[in-house]
């Protein structure tokens, strides 16, 4: 430890402390998962050189210092209060920024949903009694009738917010068990990606199987990328919190949980906010009597939106090199 004796010379660590508590005392929104947890631990280390300082005899000045350096880390740690939230740079930034933080992990529930999607679809299609066993013959018959041609005329303002409502109350249970599932130290959520994955694919490819592949892509591609997007953001945000328990690494389970909590809950609230924007596609103009290929345009465009929202595409300033 160098410079015990005197503040003014601080050990790296100790500057690197005083600097992340300054950040969290301006509850500065950029402090991400990764700084909370460097928090913690530089929280400790400085614990231990305050203790070796007393032994040492240090002259009070520096003790002093230390002393108020560790209890500003303490509150910024444990007793930080709430703070105002600005929506627009909430959604728009710091969202796609905890999924990016999370890659391998959204990566890996982006995988397993979409590979069992993909592998119950085509068996479905081949072997219509693989999705009847897997979904059961009650939900597979709804779907045919639901399905059996296009829509023919749009809904009524009454019907449509009623619909909002519906889809709001079902996606959100669907995505809730997804990110509930993760306290299982994580295996939850994976299980949740496969089966969520095995049921949509099934069903899919059952349909396709039965000559009504075709309705239920333009039924659900304006708002398909918006709702299993958000199951798997939601299946990530299960994973982290799992992940953080049973691999804390340096930190303390409880300090690991703690530094992951921003991190899974802007996923969380993420996902809740793409399930509110599929609820209101798949309500309103899902259903409507609007030409296909209009359909078919808009469920692109809606594809497009996502890819470059979590992929943090921005826009170029003029004269930026």
């Amino acid at each position: 430890m160098t410079g015990v004796d005197d503040p003014r010379h601080k050990d790296d660590r100790w500057r690197r402390l005083e600097a992340l508590v300054a950040r969290a005392q301006r509850r500065d929104p950029s402090l991400n998962g990764a700084e909370w947890a460097d928090l913690a631990a530089l929280y400790r280390a400085v614990v231990a050189d305050a203790a070796r300082a007393r032994a040492r005899a240090a002259d009070d000045a520096t003790l002093a210092w230390l002393d108020g350096l560790m209890g500003r880390a303490h509150n910024a740690l444990y007793r930080a209060q709430p703070r105002r939230v600005d929506v627009v740079v909430f959604v728009l930034q710091q969202v796609p920024e905890a999924v990016r933080r999370n890659g391998r992990l959204f990566a890996l529930c982006s995988a397993l949903f979409w590979g069992f999607f993909v592998a119950a679809a085509c068996v479905a299609y081949t072997a219509p009694q693989f999705a009847r066993s897997l979904c059961g013959d009650a939900t597979i018959e709804a779907l045919r009738r639901m399905h059996a041609e296009a829509p023919q005329a749009g809904r009524s303002l009454t019907e449509g917010l009623s619909g909002v409502a519906f889809y709001v109350q079902h996606n959100t249970s669907i995505a809730f068990n997804a990110f509930a599932a993760g306290m299982f130290a994580g295996a939850g959520s994976l299980y949740q990606m496969v089966v969520q994955g095995l049921y949509a694919g099934a069903a899919i490819g059952f349909l396709a199987g039965d000559h009504k592949g075709l309705h239920i892509v333009t039924f659900v591609c304006g708002h398909a990328v918006w709702e299993l997007t958000a199951l798997v953001v939601a299946g990530t945000a299960g994973l982290r919190a799992g992940w953080a328990w049973v691999a804390p690494g340096p930190l303390t389970r409880r300090d690991s949980l703690r530094a992951a909590r921003q991190d899974v809950s802007t996923l969380v609230v993420g996902a809740a906010v793409m399930l509110a924007v599929a609820a209101c596609i798949e309500a309103v103009w899902s259903p409507s009597q609007v030409p296909m290929a209009l359909k078919w345009g808009f469920g692109a465009a809606q594809a497009v939106v996502v890819v470059a929202w979590l992929g943090g595409w921005r826009p170029q300033r003029r004269g930026a090199p």
